[in-house]
């Protein structure tokens, strides 16, 4: 809709400064802008933690327009742009953006003023959908043409985890695989971190057998059925069983802790669990490592939202805060199970 004499007169008010009788245009841009909600800010403190791989705080300008890509961006896919033009867009845009700031270090983009360029595209873009889109492959967060999201729908056996749990065993970056997908991919441990590699030099040549998939998928369907409290209240009775503390127990004390957790396995499933997981034949299992290869990590875009909400948290930045702060700030009352 048009704008009319009326309306402009009745916006200067809003926005004017009694005394000087004019308005601060960057702040009138920025209250009608607004700003970016937390998902947003999450995927775009992601795409700069990406972008600087050396952890300095600053982008070049000319690699930020290099790097930039519209390959898999959603308007060239639905043919309403081209690659072409949607660079060009992001270039002049980038090329305002670093005349408009206050530029201390020429060439180079500081970490505000990334977010400030985002918060300028964020305005164009309505849904929280297409944004995540956008910026997913411009930055190729997930890799060259993973463009899916990894927000999946939990599983069924996940449900009374108080704070949610991811369907898939440990792979994030790929849209929900089908189940022999996920299993083999529990079974071959990816995306798994605690796996070292001298323990990896010999890897298994013998494919799992059907019923060992399935045994390795109705495990971690059972440590999500615990909740947070139970799964942590499981790594606690393995350390103290592990009297020696070398994170690792035998299979008494393995056994044992299944038992009293109520995990709903039966001897010869534990059995075989611990076979599994005793990949040294040493007679003892790195309890950290199974818990870690079963639940796998989180993804890149739920690492942002924790780390935004880090940063909230921290607000003098000394990179630590108090669990008593924690306690303090933690809220429930918009948690998905109260409403």
């Amino acid at each position: 809709s048009k704008v009319d004499d009326c309306d402009i007169k009745t916006v200067f008010e809003d926005f004017n400064n009694p005394n000087t009788k004019m308005i601060d245009y960057m702040a009138f841009i920025d209250g009608v802008r607004g700003n970016m909600n937390i998902f947003r800010k999450g995927l775009v403190d992601l795409a700069f933690k990406t972008l600087d791989k050396e952890g300095v705080n600053v982008l070049d300008a000319n690699e930020l327009a290099k790097t930039y890509s519209a390959k898999n961006n959603p308007e060239v896919k639905e043919g309403k742009k081209t690659q072409e033009q949607l660079i060009e867009n992001f270039n002049e845009t980038l090329d305002m953006q670093y005349k408009i700031g206050e530029r201390s270090n020429k060439g180079k983009i500081t970490k505000e003023e990334f977010e400030s360029l985002y918060e300028n595209i964020s305005f164009t873009i309505e849904q929280d959908k297409l944004f995540e889109l956008e910026i997913i492959s411009a930055w190729k967060l997930y890799g060259e043409d993973a463009m899916s999201p990894p927000v999946e729908k939990p599983m069924s056996a996940s449900e009374k985890a108080p704070f949610g749990t991811s369907s898939e065993p440990t792979v994030y970056a790929k849209p929900a695989p089908k189940m022999q997908e996920e299993e083999d991919k529990v079974i071959a441990g990816k995306g798994s971190p605690a796996i070292p590699k001298k323990e990896t030099a010999k890897p298994q040549t013998t494919q799992a057998t059907f019923k060992e998939k399935q045994l390795l998928i109705k495990f971690k369907q059972s440590l999500q059925l615990l909740g947070i409290s139970g799964l942590l209240g499981l790594k606690r009775a393995f350390k103290i069983a592990d009297e020696e503390e070398s994170k690792k127990v035998n299979f008494e004390a393995f056994k044992k802790n299944l038992k009293e957790y109520r995990l709903k396995l039966d001897d010869n499933e534990i059995d075989q669990l611990f076979k599994w997981f005793d990949k040294t034949k040493s007679k003892s299992v790195d309890y950290e490592k199974m818990l870690k290869s079963v639940i796998g990590e989180m993804n890149l875009f739920r690492k942002g939202l924790v780390q935004t909400a880090f940063k909230s948290l921290d607000k003098q930045g000394k990179g630590q805060v108090l669990v008593d702060t924690i306690k303090g700030a933690y809220k429930a009352s918009l948690h998905p199970e109260v409403i």
